[in-house]
């Protein structure tokens, strides 16, 4: 018997990786081994080129397959995508274990939809498997070991280098060793005590009831900060990645964001504030880059707010921004 499907599926714009409102709808159709999309997207901005996948959760992550890639005109995406039903965008994934889409717009502009009626997190998109890219790194790893053996072997017989020049890649090779272990202990201590499934949050009836109460018990517990020159924000505290699962039950994943980690790395806090109209934003420190603004965006970090005295700056410091609750 023939497979055949047909519905209707609302896509949804993302902003700093929240779910937003309702942007259009993408048509689905299988029949006779043919998959058949049609995508109507409304208030694009300005003319860009998107980039369409298929959505596949596997091992927590969201596998994205590349269906299409289309333009927007006037402010509006008007796409239609045809595939195999048996091998998505050319890969060995049938459609049945496509879950929604993911549409990837220019600047930081993401629409997705999932009708298995489970929630997206951005975050957690990729389009290769992290098996797949461990194995790219091992290799490379151990190429990196064989070379770093050559030179010590080489170090080993030329008898006649200076001792200093000896002196110095030795402390060079101890001050690697060093950050190496703090950035590992450093990675430990952020992941220290976040769960590793949402039942192992702690229980929302030992926490206080309002989002009120929650705040100023957040205020009362973490060191005030306030990096920023305008009144956006007008409460602020640093945190940690692990006191994510405390602070916001919602988020409890955000602890494991590796954009995240990176950042809590480099400058050993995170930020947390409240807006005028009670929204609490979650900052990650960083230096701004056209490039590492796409990084960011990616992680479902969106925002950058740069902090006081650094506007003006080429690339100012500031911090990666998104708003969580």
């Amino acid at each position: 018997m023939t497979d055949y499907s047909r519905f209707i599926a609302y896509i949804y714009e993302y902003v700093n990786g929240i779910k937003q409102y309702n942007a259009g709808f993408t048509k689905v159709e299988v029949r006779n081994g043919i998959c058949k999309l049609q995508l109507m997207i409304k208030n694009t901005g300005r003319e860009t080129k998107v980039k369409v996948y298929g959505l596949v959760r596997e091992d927590g992550w969201l596998l994205g397959i590349l269906l299409g890639e289309g333009q927007t005109q006037r402010q509006r995406l008007d796409l239609r995508i045809m595939t195999d039903s048996e091998k998505i965008g050319g890969t060995d994934y049938p459609f049945r274990k496509i879950t929604g889409l993911f549409i990837q717009g220019a600047e930081g502009r993401t629409y997705a939809t999932a009708w298995d009626e489970e929630p997206i997190f951005l975050d957690k998109f990729v389009t290769e498997l992290p098996e797949k890219k461990s194995e790219v790194q091992a290799l490379e790893m151990e190429e990196t070991e064989e070379e770093r053996e050559d030179v010590v072997s080489e170090e080993t017989k030329n008898e006649l280098r200076p001792s200093d020049d000896l002196q110095e890649q030795s402390e060079e090779r101890n001050r690697d060793r060093r950050k190496e272990k703090s950035q590992q202990e450093i990675q430990n201590e952020a992941e220290n005590g976040m769960p590793s499934e949402p039942d192992c949050v702690p229980d929302e009836e030992k926490r206080p009831k309002s989002k009120e109460e929650r705040w100023n018990t957040i205020v009362a517990s973490f060191p005030r900060t306030d990096p920023f020159s305008d009144e956006e924000i007008e409460e602020c505290v640093q945190i940690s990645p692990k006191d994510l699962m405390l602070v916001c039950q919602e988020e409890w994943r955000l602890g494991r964001n590796s954009f995240l980690l990176h950042g809590y790395y480099n400058y050993r806090h995170l930020i947390l504030g409240r807006t005028k109209d009670g929204r609490w934003v979650l900052g990650i420190p960083g230096v701004y880059e056209r490039q590492e603004h796409f990084v960011a965006a990616r992680f479902g970090f969106a925002g950058f707010k740069p902090a006081k005295s650094n506007k003006t700056e080429e690339k100012p410091f500031g911090y990666w921004c998104r708003v969580l609750i």
